[in-house]
């Protein structure tokens, strides 16, 4: 499935989505890259993306 076949909201908000479950994981278990503009990120939020992460890397690989 391509992201552009996922259903995604136009905008998340912590407050009213769980932004890892909605967004993070659907997006990263169907990218084949990942390019974000941040200055750090905790291992505690790729602790919570691990199952879309590991997805994206097998993509990776294949």
């Amino acid at each position: 499935m391509s992201l552009k076949e996922l259903s995604l909201q136009y905008e998340y908000r912590s407050d009213g989505a769980n932004l890892v479950r909605d967004f993070y994981t659907p997006c990263l278990r169907n990218a084949t890259r990942y390019w974000r503009a941040v200055g750090y990120f905790t291992s505690g939020g790729l602790a919570l993306n691990a199952s879309g992460l590991a997805t994206f890397i097998r993509h990776y690989y294949q």
